[in-house]
């Protein structure tokens, strides 16, 4: 039977995409001396041919900055602390938002379809929240504001990933003229949060 990583089964399309991004931003010979990958496997893996090994997909979770569950396709969920109350407000507020997201995209497409104006008007009402929420982080500009949500790069992925998804429901872009208006102020926003993510702590 061939070895995982040398035939044996298919790369799993996170690693071949973000492979791809990698190679097209310098060459297969870079990513793979800084991957710590041969050159033939980095070219294997961008075919699509042959699954990683655990100790492959270790390599490329440091290289890349993703967890090895991320790279593999596995839906992640993050639960983050549980909210506290804190002189009348809520600390956590983004995460919670966040795993709420996540639950009602997952069942989106299994309820019955009478119930998914409701659902949909749910997702935009949290959806406008949370963009308040990171306006609000990104006009202090402070990275310890995300910090104490537990918000850092490793989560930025997922969380563009869920905006957009969120979108696509909400305003498809069959149906809505201002969708590309909207995508593009996500793009702003979430190229914002880098730059501040991105911060060095003093």
């Amino acid at each position: 039977m061939a070895a995982r990583g040398r035939g044996g089964g298919k790369t799993p399309e996170k690693v071949t995409k973000l492979l791809q991004d990698a190679v097209n931003a310098s060459s297969i010979r870079a990513v793979a001396r800084e991957s710590g990958l041969t050159q033939s496997a980095v070219y294997r893996y961008l075919q699509g041919i042959g699954e990683p090994s655990l100790a492959t997909l270790e390599r490329l979770s440091v290289y890349f900055g993703v967890s090895v569950a991320e790279l593999r396709g596995e839906r992640v969920k993050r639960y983050w602390r549980v909210l506290d109350v804190h002189q009348g407000c809520y600390e956590g507020e983004l995460n919670l938002h966040f795993n709420m997201l996540q639950d009602l995209i997952e069942i989106h497409d299994i309820i019955p379809d009478r119930l998914k104006p409701t659902e949909e008007l749910v997702l935009e009402m949290l959806y406008g929240d949370v963009l308040s929420i990171l306006y609000g982080y990104v006009e202090e500009g402070k990275k310890e504001l995300f910090e104490t949500e537990g918000f850092n790069l490793e989560y930025l992925s997922d969380f563009s990933q869920i905006l957009y998804k969120v979108q696509d429901i909400t305003m498809p872009p069959s149906k809505d003229e201002f969708y590309s208006v909207e995508r593009n102020r996500i793009d702003t926003l979430l190229s914002q949060i880098k730059l501040i993510l991105e911060l060095e702590t003093v």
